[in-house]
């Protein structure tokens, strides 16, 4: 409801592309590979922990539900939606686009200096540059905050 009214009052430049993904051609299908390579990569210890016949899963506790759901939403939505056509809006050059990608990923490195101890910046940025690479060659914020919201998932596996 939070997002629907703070859409409400965004300007018509800085919505969220929140439509369906357009995966046409090698290089769409290239950014997606790329982006879930990276979730892997990022949360491979994560993955191995699920995998164990040990492992514990959450319970669908409020920590969950925001970590997983609303803040990948709201990320994508910052990061690779409003300040993404800042500085690259519709139409304009592939150099905006490239600059948008690398901007919008230190921005999201800095973002999550708090969780420094849970893996370094660097890392956190080049995730964000996983995730504004299927932007861009998508054209739809959804793929990033799908992945984004399966990797969140997945650091609370114990």
């Amino acid at each position: 409801m939070l997002l629907v009214g703070t859409l409400a009052f965004a300007p018509q430049h800085a919505a969220p592309e929140l439509t369906r993904p357009e995966f046409r051609g090698r290089w769409a299908w290239l950014a997606g590979l790329l982006a879930l390579a990276a979730v892997l990569w990022l949360y491979r210890g994560a993955i191995v922990q699920a995998a164990a016949p040990a492992a514990i899963f959450p319970p669908l506790t409020p920590a969950v539900i925001s970590g997983a759901l609303f803040a990948p939403l709201v990320e994508e939505w910052i990061f690779r939606g409003v300040l993404w056509r800042q500085l690259a809006p519709a139409g304009a050059p592939p150099r905006a686009a490239a600059t948008a990608l690398l901007a919008t990923s230190i921005a999201f490195g800095l973002w999550h200096l708090p969780f420094a101890d849970h893996a370094p910046i660097h890392v956190h940025a080049l995730f964000g540059a996983a995730m504004g690479l299927l932007r861009w060659r998508t054209g739809s914020i959804v793929p990033g905050i799908a992945l984004h919201g399966l990797g969140n998932l997945l650091s609370f596996v114990r």
